[in-house]
């Protein structure tokens, strides 16, 4: 299977002199979350939704050549391991398919979710061995105001939404949030809310979507389908009491895929940090090249992926770090968490974490 295989052509553009705006009518309108950004016919770079929505404030008059992400190209010749483990490593949600110094196409994590069971046999596995602990969710009378900054902070499209007894109500995507937030303030500035002078309360109840899930021991081939079928980004596991216990995201999935084409060493993704945060990306890697060799020695794997996303919490004037891991290699995948004022000690406790229960695996294994 290649890459012409399983590429949408089809695909929306704009020049690198539309505004910001019309990149996020584009979004709304045609419901995509990439965004290829051509300089006449040539290919140069993506805007991408997620990076938007990570923003605290855009210039929407702005150009959209002003927050483009350089990615790297495939080929529509590529071979589907090859283009699993190119999108896996750059950390994006898409790349752009080139031919002929042209854009032939585009490949998503959504185009291999749909494709998963031809990629992967992985009919043993289910979505308890690969799922994300103690995910973040949202209560079904939260505002929209909380759940816009809790969904932002997870880096996801969506987010699961849970009664006051933690029972699954639904799903909250991040698409119908800001169609409903834009809606609502677009009315008021037409007058049709002249009796309010208050902001408008809008709860998450009244634009969650249905309560789709899986259960612990369900396989991730059942994840795929209904992730692929549904449009979704990410899908919530419950156990056997019908408590939500994780989520499995198209990360997860696709993580778990042994493209055998892995280089050597511990690939490491960061999420969640601003471009102004060097010293924070600085002690990230740092701790991170440390762990690297310890794992080696301690697994004997030479390859791997840690993905690791920063949320950060604004408490009293004080900032609050709640730091979300994953570890996978070969058979490997663990999730560790940690949250705390002091970043350097979340890291310290994540990777002591790690250390710990890759020593424990390691001992089992050899009894």
């Amino acid at each position: 299977m290649k890459a012409s295989d399983i590429m949408t052509e089809k695909v929306q553009t704009l020049q690198s002199d539309a505004t910001v705006s019309e990149a996020l009518s584009m979004i709304r309108e045609k419901k995509v979350h990439s965004i290829p950004i051509l300089t006449k016919k040539k290919y140069s770079g993506m805007v991408i939704y997620r990076d938007l929505f990570r923003r605290r404030t855009i210039q929407t008059r702005a150009k959209v050549s002003g927050y483009l992400t350089n990615t790297p190209h495939l080929s529509p010749d590529d071979d589907v391991l090859e283009v699993v483990e190119k999108l896996r490593s750059s950390g994006l949600p898409a790349l752009p398919v080139i031919e002929d110094e042209k854009l032939a196409g585009i490949i998503s994590k959504a185009d291999l979710i749909r494709n998963f069971g031809d990629i992967y046999n992985a009919s043993s596995v289910t979505a308890m061995d690969i799922m994300s602990h103690s995910p973040v969710a949202v209560r079904e009378d939260d505002s929209a105001d909380m759940a816009h900054e809790k969904i932002r902070g997870t880096g996801q499209y969506e987010i699961p939404v849970i009664t006051h007894e933690g029972k699954l109500a639904g799903i909250l995507r991040m698409d119908d949030l800001m169609e409903k937030v834009l809606s609502e303030k677009d009315k008021i500035s037409y007058g049709q809310y002249t009796s309010s002078s208050g902001p408008i309360k809008i709860k998450v109840d009244s634009i969650m979507d249905s309560k789709f899930f899986v259960k612990s021991d369900s396989p991730i081939t059942e994840c795929a389908r209904i992730m692929a079928e549904n449009s979704l980004h990410m899908i919530p596991v419950l156990d056997g009491k019908g408590d939500l216990v994780g989520i499995v995201d198209q990360s997860d999935l696709i993580g778990i895929i042994d493209t055998r084409m892995s280089m050597e060493g511990l690939l490491v993704n960061i999420s969640g940090l601003d471009h102004g945060d060097d010293d924070l990306y600085d002690l990230t890697y740092y701790n991170a090249e440390k762990f690297a060799q310890k794992f080696s020695k301690i697994t004997g794997h030479e390859y791997g992926t840690l993905n690791i996303h920063v949320i950060r919490y604004k408490e009293e004037g004080t900032t609050k770090y709640s730091v979300r891991t994953k570890l996978l290699s070969g058979g490997i995948s663990m999730t560790i968490d940690s949250f705390d004022w002091n970043y350097g000690k979340c890291l310290h406790d994540i990777f002591e974490a790690y250390d710990h229960r890759l020593r424990k695996m390691k001992e089992k294994t050899v009894q």
